[in-house]
């Protein structure tokens, strides 16, 4: 057997070994890793260092891993751990081993003070946190993380994900206003959108998992007080960033929006309300304008194409429950006021503007739903009529619209999304309409540029 693995192994990282050669090797150390005897062949290869391939050192290690091990087994492993000192990557696939296969109520001292350098037991202890293991160990390891000095990105992480397993009765305040882990984090986020680097990503991490955990204004007010005014001075940053950040805020939106839409108690439902109009309504004016295709969005690859065209379908979203909130009236009533102003600008023409254009129509398209409910409630005996003025003006505005394939593109979807309402209150726009249905599919047809840009928006 030890034989067999060894030219198995071999075999899959020779580089005159055909495909063939190298499925089969897969295969048969595959079975070989879930058979009885993996434990004693993988550890005889580790104990035999000196005569064993680094590479067939590696493969033992890695099996032993991923192993269910019993106590005798765990016990055999500390020898191991002085003869291969040296090697980072066996060290640290062995302390995998221990972390996967630890007692109940062993504790994390073992791990904090063992033989191996710092980035390996970093890696533990942030697996030992993924893997929930000892999580009641939380506080001290955060502790220990503050006092170790070691302000790197996995560090951070680190932290991060033992934050993250504080219960109500183990976060307390000082693990992280007194840690310099936090301090520091935050540090590091002043320095902007702009740095790219995976330090500021693991920073955001860290502070992203304190604001979840600390989030109770009745238990965890210190860390609130302490962290609001310093998250405070980056909203410049954030100003300044208004696009990059519009999409990481949606979950928030979403929470935001159903919250007031389920108050229970009426009367509080309506101070909220009043209180928080002028945010929502802005909220609308920002959704719209963020709806704009950027520079460059035909250059995009197709994941991230897809990805704005999801981002974009989420502020539709957004949108509706701001009409629930706010009315429909009002959110259509910015629909118009933004394609109005776009028409009426004496400094710059409506060509200079179709992506402005583009997604006032795809907002206008988005909370078609609320429109037809509040138009079939003023039907109803005691509802006040909805004033459709705004809609009349939108669809006598789409003539008027400069032909480009998006605009064009999206009054097509508004028409078909309005065709009851057009076919009713409407119907005297039906016969320009149809023209201009007519005349962009013509242009589809024969045009690149409209084939181009359909291709990219289909199913929008």
């Amino acid at each position: 057997m030890d034989d067999s693995v060894v030219q198995a192994v071999e075999a899959m990282y020779a580089s005159s070994s055909t495909g063939q050669t190298r499925s089969a090797a897969d295969a048969f150390l595959r079975s070989f890793q879930t058979s009885p005897n993996a434990f004693a062949v993988s550890h005889a290869f580790l104990a035999n260092a000196p005569t064993t391939a680094r590479v067939v050192q590696l493969f033992a290690a890695q099996t032993i891993s991923h192993l269910t091990l019993t106590p005798a087994q765990v016990s055999q492993l500390s020898s191991l751990f002085s003869l291969h000192h040296h090697e980072r990557d066996i060290v640290r696939l062995l302390g995998t081993a221990l972390v996967r296969n630890m007692e109940a109520g062993q504790g994390l001292d073992w791990l904090i003070q063992g033989p191996w350098d710092a980035d390996v037991r970093i890696s533990l202890l942030t697996l030992a946190a993924v893997e929930s293991v000892a999580y009641t160990e939380a506080q001290n390891v955060i502790v220990y993380l503050g006092s170790s000095h070691a302000a790197t990105k996995d560090t951070l992480l680190c932290m991060a994900e033992w934050v993250k397993l504080l219960d109500r009765d183990a976060r307390h305040p000082d693990l992280v206003i007194k840690n310099p882990l936090t301090t520091y984090a935050i540090q590091v986020l002043h320095r902007g959108l702009d740095d790219t680097s995976d330090l500021f990503d693991a920073a955001v991490d860290l502070v992203v998992e304190v604001i979840r955990t600390y989030n109770s204004t009745l238990v965890d007010l210190p860390v609130i007080q302490w962290l609001i005014p310093q998250l405070m001075q980056l909203k410049p940053l954030f100003t300044a960033a208004a696009a990059q950040v519009a999409a990481i805020t949606i979950p928030f939106w979403f929470a935001f929006t159903e919250a007031l839409r389920f108050v229970p108690d009426v009367h509080q439902k309506q101070t909220l309300l009043r209180n928080f109009a002028p945010s929502l309504t802005n909220l609308s004016r920002i959704c719209m304008h963020t709806m704009c295709f950027r520079d460059g969005f035909r250059e995009l690859p197709s994941d991230k194409q897809q990805d704005f065209k999801n981002f974009r379908m989420e502020l539709g979203d957004i949108l509706q429950d701001c009409c629930v909130l706010l009315g429909t009236d009002l959110v259509l009533a910015h629909c118009v006021q933004g394609l109005h102003a776009i028409l009426t600008d004496p400094d710059s023409s409506p060509d200079a503007q179709w992506e402005s254009i583009e997604a006032h129509l795809y907002s206008f398209r988005s909370i078609a739903r609320q429109v037809e409910l509040q138009l079939q409630d003023s039907a109803k005996a005691g509802h006040p009529p909805m004033d459709e003025t705004p809609l009349h003006t939108i669809f006598a505005f789409l003539p008027r619209f400069p032909a480009h394939p998006a605009i064009q593109y999206t009054s097509c979807l508004v028409i078909s999304r309005y065709a009851e309402w057009l076919a009713g209150a409407g119907a005297a726009y039906l016969a320009s309409l149809l023209t201009f249905v007519d005349a962009t599919v013509t242009m589809s047809a024969t045009r690149h540029d409209y084939h181009d840009w359909y291709g990219r928006l289909f199913n929008f």
